[in-house]
């Protein structure tokens, strides 16, 4: 998957794109960003002469060497998979479908997903004039109008991005884009890019969605659906939930309850039964609770390279700078952050590995008083550091 974050200056929004999962028709996981890939040629591990029959599924993740083949470790981290049959050693970051018996995967296909992140933030208007800097017709000359206009048509205003290339404040509406953009024009606003095309709900109506879906979390933790992120996916009009596995149990009910408003992935997908009959399947829900933003929070656009550090006898994690100044920093991660053991690792909200503990790693976002955090738990810090979304 692919995922970035966003800001306007008074226009927090949340811009996420499940690019490993666009435009399913038949079911709610296949990735529209995957292309088929051999599972033969130079270098690609010879079938297995050993077959299993177990559990049809669809795992993502990153395809790996070990010593005696290959694995792969659903959503980018552990634990991982012995891969039964032929792979190519390209694959890197997969779609896998196949039988899944004992921590051991019979290769059925072997998809790969592209990144699709010049495609993220598209500009619906490419011949439209750009925003420029100063105070006419900048950023600060047009939020303004833009906060005016989603205050009079709440019922209508759903997203606001900048697109590219340009840039352009993009403003997505249900309805009558032209007379917007047309009133706009009227009072002078140049570099706002009104469009109604692909916009069913209002930025409302999603949002009431993200906060139905999150009531249901830990219902579907009892069902063994562990839901890793849950995120307003502005541009693409629709709420996105990442789950750790899932069946057709967990799709039909998302189905019947959200229609089109609430789009769903999976590191595993059971295709055939369901996730009761993945034994031998342990869950990493992470060693240690992150401090995380709240959904939709804008990030700040500094940098800094620190450490990570585990402190072990308080159970979480902190930053040391690599300048060597004193004191601890206490990271703020983006929503859907986590953790995983064995080494200690941060992961985004996909699974992929951020930082691990004792590397250096350079960080975006900015300094945060540690007054402004809602946490009891500071880790010794004395400074915080909202960090911005990869």
């Amino acid at each position: 998957m692919v995922r970035r974050s966003g800001a306007v200056i008074g226009v927090a929004f949340l811009l996420v794109v499940a690019a490993c999962n666009e435009g399913r028709t038949d079911q709610a996981l296949a990735p529209t960003a995957a292309e088929s890939t051999t599972t033969t040629g130079p270098g690609a591990r010879a079938p297995s002469p050993t077959t299993i029959e177990g559990t049809l599924v669809r795992v993502m993740g990153t395809v790996e060497p070990v010593d005696d083949g290959w694995v792969i470790c659903p959503g980018g981290h552990g634990p991982c998979w012995a891969l039964l049959g032929a792979i190519d050693p390209s694959a890197g970051w997969a779609i896998v479908e196949g039988s899944y018996a004992d921590r051991e995967l019979q290769v059925r296909s072997v998809e790969t997903a592209t990144d699709q992140e010049e495609e993220l933030f598209p500009n619906p208007c490419p011949d439209m004039a750009p925003l420029v800097d100063g105070e006419q017709g900048g950023v600060a000359a047009v939020d303004g109008e833009v906060q005016a206009l989603r205050a009079r048509h709440p019922d209508q205003y759903a997203a606001t991005w900048f697109g590219h290339p340009g840039p352009v404040l993009v403003v997505g509406m249900t309805d009558d884009a032209d007379a917007h953009q047309a009133s706009l024009a009227a009072r002078g606003v140049v570099g706002v890019c009104v469009t109604d095309e692909g916009f069913a709900h209002t930025h409302a109506e999603l949002q009431t969605t993200v906060d139905q879906v999150e009531a249901r979390r830990s219902v579907w933790d009892d069902a063994g659906w562990r839901v890793r992120m849950v995120r307003l996916n502005e541009v693409e009009n629709r709420v996105g939930v990442h789950f750790d596995r899932v069946d057709h149990r967990l799709v039909d009910e998302v189905r019947s309850t959200w229609g089109d408003r609430v789009e769903i992935d999976a590191d595993i997908e059971v295709l055939e039964g369901s996730v009761d009959d993945l034994a031998g399947l342990e869950t990493l829900p992470g060693p240690i609770t992150l401090v995380t933003t709240p959904p939709g929070s804008a990030s700040m656009d500094a940098g800094d390279v620190f450490v990570l550090r585990h402190d072990e006898e308080i159970g979480c994690i902190y930053l040391e700078r690599a300048s060597g100044a004193d004191g601890r920093v206490l990271p703020i991660w983006p929503f859907g952050y986590s953790t995983a053991s064995d080494p200690l690792w941060v992961l985004d909200d996909r699974g992929a590995r951020v930082a691990q503990a004792g590397d250096p790693v350079g960080l975006g976002g900015g300094s945060i008083p540690l007054d402004h955090i809602d946490t009891a738990e500071r880790c010794g810090a004395d400074d915080g550091w909202g960090v911005a979304n990869r």
